[in-house]
């Protein structure tokens, strides 16, 4: 059924046409966008599992955070004030006022720059 659908949403108008006649019957109309559905829906489907996956990775994910929440302002300060961060412009603008945010948010991040591996190149160069 993807394989029809697939051939179908990429056929032009005229080429439908020509397949099926200038008005197919009913039950021809529901099948080809039945088709179409399924194949559309199916990046979706795929975008889902994906995001359900990373999120489950996140959730998951467990490292060496500071006790307090004044420590883990401090290490993302200093992470965001270093060298590393130097490709993370959007995160660095988004925390240029670190007081204001919330620390579930501090922590959070954190959880983030330790999965992509900014912590441990951060807490390396530290030593």
């Amino acid at each position: 059924m993807n394989s029809l659908a697939e051939s179908v949403v990429k056929m032009t108008d005229k080429e439908i046409e020509a397949e099926y006649g200038a008005d197919p019957p009913a039950r021809t109309k529901e099948i080809l966008r039945s088709a179409a559905k399924t194949y559309a829906q199916g990046k979706l489907q795929a975008a889902k599992l994906k995001h359900e996956q990373v999120s489950g990775q996140f959730r998951s994910h467990s490292f060496e955070m500071p006790a307090t929440a004044t420590a883990r302002r401090e290490l993302l300060n200093a992470v965001l004030a270093s060298q590393f961060a130097a490709d993370l412009g959007e995160l660095t603008a988004q925390f240029r006022e670190l007081r204001s945010v919330p620390d579930s948010d501090v922590e959070s991040t954190l959880r983030q720059l330790d999965l992509l591996g900014v912590l441990k190149k951060f807490r390396e160069a530290s030593r």
